[in-house]
């Protein structure tokens, strides 16, 4: 197993490969309730906002991945800034990069996990946006602290994830 610290974005040229992804799927610039998701997705379930800062949140990932056949996951801080905050104070981005075989245990330890000397900065504590999502983009998470909800958008298909969900 990696060490937890290894699965935090870390590469200029990493962060923006996976920006793009996320600018695929979210427009940035909006909030809820507008509309965040840019990419056409036509089935939507809701969850609390702690719900997905849990390990309740990696069944429905690995379900969604196992669909999609995709084998890695991005979590993805977009509030506060990831690199106007994170990047400047830590030196690295608040963004993990996760195998869909982590285990609970692992990814929960993974957002507790904090810079060293900052301990009121790790991904569970200091979030208030945050993304979920996979290469494929078959499938995207959105969650809001403050409005205290989890979006999660999926493209139907006959094998939808939706009815397995």
């Amino acid at each position: 197993m990696k060490r937890l610290e290894d699965l935090f974005i870390r590469s200029e040229k990493e962060f923006k490969s996976y920006h793009n992804l996320v600018d695929n799927v979210f427009d940035q610039n909006k909030t809820l309730p507008q509309q965040v998701f840019c990419k056409n997705f036509d089935c939507f379930l809701f969850q609390e906002f702690d719900w997905a800062l849990s390990d309740d949140i990696l069944p429905t990932i690995k379900e969604l991945s196992n669909v999609t056949l995709d084998r890695e996951f991005l979590t993805a801080v977009l509030q506060p800034d990831p690199t106007e905050y994170y990047l400047k104070e830590f030196g690295y981005y608040n963004w993990l990069k996760t195998s869909v075989n982590i285990s609970n245990e692992d990814y929960v330890n993974a957002l507790w996990t904090h810079p060293k000397g900052s301990i009121a900065d790790d991904i569970i504590t200091n979030s208030n946006i945050v993304v979920w999502l996979s290469h494929s983009l078959q499938w995207a998470i959105w969650g809001d602290r403050d409005m205290e909800i989890c979006i999660i958008g999926m493209v139907s298909t006959k094998d939808s994830v939706k009815n397995r969900l």
